[in-house]
């Protein structure tokens, strides 16, 4: 597998794992700022 492979794969992961906590926090109600926090940290992993 090529290594650009493995960093799309672990892109979908991430991706994945992101939509899961998402959801489970918007179940929670959550607070909107920790949500944009998170959704931030994410982006911000996510372009480097």
């Amino acid at each position: 597998m090529s290594s650009a492979q493995e960093a799309e794969k672990a892109a979908e992961d991430e991706a994945s794992a992101a939509e899961t906590t998402a959801d489970s926090a918007r179940r929670r109600k959550k607070p909107r700022r920790l949500m944009m926090k998170l959704k931030q940290l994410w982006l911000t992993k996510k372009a480097r």
